[in-house]
């Protein structure tokens, strides 16, 4: 009986710690994206900081947009009872806060962007500070990669996404930095 509760209590230790792990994996996107911003600047790469910086704008519009045409929830939503080691996880905490948001529980006030999930925002915004590192620091992809597919598989651990979103994201993101170059492109031509 003691060997048993034991076994308990340290399967929840693991349970615990290594949400605690995927959760601090999935919020350092924006340390990554940050980090790889501020390195654009450093370095005085103005045109591929102002494609960044563009490309996260649209992003945010895109994934709005697709949104509304294709509404759609991740697997924690259609499927909760597949996720209940999130239990007491701030993961957990935000998908309940943000299911009463969309149920009309929470008053809407439109700066929650609610429970989309298809494509992933975090996915896109690591492909896109991936993208730059590749162009920019191509030694550095021994780090950036590794780095990029933990957050990818960070949203798929913790249950807001599928991985399919993250596939789509990868496209998306390609679509943000190259409309974001042309805009650019068309910027230089007006002035």
């Amino acid at each position: 009986m003691e060997h048993r509760r034991a076994t308990i209590s340290h399967h929840y230790f693991l349970k615990f710690s290594s949400l605690k792990f995927w959760e601090t994996v999935y919020h350092m996107m924006w340390v990554y994206i940050l980090f790889v911003m501020a390195a654009l600047v450093k370095q005085d790469r103005t045109e591929s900081y102002m494609t960044f910086a563009i490309a996260i704008v649209l992003s945010f519009y895109c994934t709005t947009f697709i949104a509304m045409a294709f509404p759609v929830a991740g697997p924690q939503y259609y499927r909760p009872e597949l996720f209940g080691y999130l239990e007491g996880s701030v993961s957990k905490y935000l998908q309940d806060m943000l299911g009463s948001y969309q149920s009309g529980k929470i008053p809407q006030n439109g700066l929650f962007y609610g429970t989309m999930a298809m494509p992933s925002l975090h996915v896109a915004l690591t492909a896109m500070a991936t993208w730059f590192v590749m162009r920019h620091w191509r030694p550095m992809l021994w780090c950036a990669i590794p780095c990029a597919g933990l957050i990818w598989l960070s949203t798929l651990v913790l249950a807001w996404h599928y991985a399919l979103d993250g596939v789509a994201a990868i496209g998306m993101a390609w679509f943000c930095i190259a409309c974001a170059k042309t805009t650019i492109r068309f910027s230089r031509c007006v002035a």
